[in-house]
Parts: C-alpha cells; structure tokens; sequence
C-alpha cells in the first residue's frame, strides 16, 4: 500500500505540471506551488489516518470518514 501510495503520489505531480499550464492557465511557479500545497494535504491526511487507525478506528470508517469530508468540500 505505501508503495502504490508512492506512486500515485509522485504521478499526478506528471499530469499537473503540463495540464496545470495548458489547461488552467497556470505559470510553472504557480503549478509548483499547487503541487507543494497538494503534498502538504496528503501528509496531513496520512497524519490523520495514523491517528485513527492508532486509536482503533475500523479501516472502513476511516475511508468512509475521508470520503465524506471531502465531498463536503467539494460542496462548498
């Protein structure tokens, strides 16, 4: 799991950097930035998920709470 993590990690980082400038009209400074923000997000997320799964939160419910915090994001 930490190596396909790993490298789902490290591949979006490949799509962002030419769509991010083509599509959202990004600067390469402004894609580097928004990949950085992005790497701070998923480490507070693997933060979060050793805490619960330290506190003995069921592996299910700690997806399904993932999930639906970002839905509400989404949201907004």
């Amino acid at each position: 799991m930490v190596f396909l993590g790993t490298m789902a990690f490290n591949m979006q980082d490949v799509l962002l950097e030419p769509y991010g400038g083509e599509i959202l009209g990004l600067s390469v400074s402004e894609t580097t930035f928004l990949t950085a923000t992005w790497a701070v997000g998923a480490l507070i997320g693997f933060a979060f998920a050793a805490r619960w799964l330290a506190d003995g939160l069921n592996p299910h419910h700690m997806a399904g709470r993932g999930c639906w915090r970002g839905l509400r994001l989404f949201r907004r």
